[in-house]
């Protein structure tokens, strides 16, 4: 695949639910190196980055050999998006070293348990359609799925999602619509998807499917130590 691809890892400093939790430890490897093994052993990614306002976090990218833009900290608070921390990047590579990918892939470093061959998997299916963008899934679980959501109504009474009695829910599990949830291990577009709508979905979004010991996205506590039992298997 003749393109320029750029791998993008947006790590601040700050996190509400997990102190500093780029550079929290499993197994041996913080969550930012995972994320900057994954990108660079990606057969595709010609170009790793990771954009960060934080100290400690340029220390251990640089000592994994891979490449940061420093990006300013008001764009590291919790209510910044990563479109904002994209955009800037983008910004900077165009205007410091007269760079344009061709393509961009937001590699999170709370997603450990992505691999390599799931970043150049989702890039052949993106590039082989005319997408404006790829996003990992995995399927919702049958306990969760919307078909058996219920709420409790103003007179503490169970009712489904929907409003309707709950003798009216499915009641066999095979006969449920499969649904499913952005896992946060891959999101990729070409560059022309993000510059055209600021976000990496466009009109036209392709999934790129997951297992779900494979999507394990860390914000709390139990996360990481989920994450823990799937990386000691």
């Amino acid at each position: 695949i003749m393109k320029e691809i750029l791998g993008i890892i947006p790590a601040r400093g700050g996190s509400k639910g997990i102190p500093m939790k780029n550079l929290v430890n499993i197994n041996g490897k913080s969550l930012l190196q995972y994320a900057i093994e994954s990108g660079k052993e990606s057969i595709y990614i010609n170009r790793l980055v990771v954009s960060t306002e934080d100290k400690s976090i340029i220390q251990e990218s640089e000592k994994l050999g891979c490449e940061v833009v420093k990006r300013p900290s008001n764009l590291a608070l919790d209510h910044t998006s990563t479109n904002e921390v994209i955009s800037n990047l983008l910004c900077f590579l165009k205007n410091n070293n007269n760079y344009s990918p061709d393509y961009i892939i937001n590699i999170q470093p709370t997603a450990p348990l992505r691999e390599a061959k799931h970043i150049d998997e989702a890039v052949e299916s993106l590039i082989s359609t005319n997408a404006d963008g790829i996003v990992s899934v995995a399927e919702v679980p049958s306990h969760f799925n919307p078909d058996w959501q219920i709420k409790i109504d103003e007179n503490d009474r169970l009712i489904t999602y929907l409003g309707e009695k709950l003798s009216t829910l499915q009641s066999r599990r095979q006969e449920l619509n499969k649904t499913y949830y952005r896992n946060g291990a891959i999101y990729a577009c070409p560059t022309s998807t993000f510059e055209k709508y600021n976000n990496m979905y466009g009109d036209i979004t392709l999934a790129y499917l997951m297992p779900l010991n494979k999507s394990i996205n860390i914000d709390t506590e139990d996360d990481l130590f989920l994450a823990k039992q799937y990386l000691n298997q």
